[in-house]
């Protein structure tokens, strides 16, 4: 069966970025449920688990910071590229640096897109605008096909 709202992800562990990506996904009326992680270690944590799941319950997309506290995100993005159920779930590199090295470090190791984080909330919230009406709307998410389309 199809979720009507799969997850979102978000690994993030600046509070004050998190509260500002909360508002902006909450005006921009994304249904989708966002779950929260601030370090690596949890939201591979959370991951292991589902990865034994059903397929609703995988997430419909990820975000993820490369810079977090003990493991990078990028250790995140690895682990999911090795996993059956989850390596074709669209991760999107969300992050402060601008190093040349990361952004091709993220793109080789299997990231969908990379965005530096936006310096006022106006362009967060228009990022959140365009994350809706590409990734939740006009993608295609391998995972979400209705049964027939498969």
């Amino acid at each position: 069966m199809v979720p009507t709202h799969p997850s979102i992800i978000w690994v993030e562990d600046d509070d004050n970025d998190i509260t500002l990506f909360k508002r902006a996904f909450s005006k921009t009326q994304i249904n989708n449920p966002l779950k929260i992680f601030k370090t690596a270690e949890a939201t591979l944590q959370y991951l292991e688990k589902i990865d034994n799941a059903d397929e609703d319950e995988l997430p419909i997309l990820i975000f993820l910071d490369i810079k977090l506290p003990g493991e990078s995100g990028l250790k995140v993005l690895e682990w999911l590229r090795q996993h059956e159920k989850l390596k074709q779930t669209p991760v999107i590199i969300f992050s402060s640096s601008k190093e040349t090295k990361d952004v091709i470090q993220a793109y080789n190791m299997g990231a969908n897109s990379y965005v530096t984080k936006p310096h006022n909330y106006n362009e967060l919230k228009d990022f959140v605008e365009l994350i809706q009406k590409y990734w939740l709307r006009i993608n295609q998410h391998p995972h979400y096909l209705y049964e027939a389309d498969k």
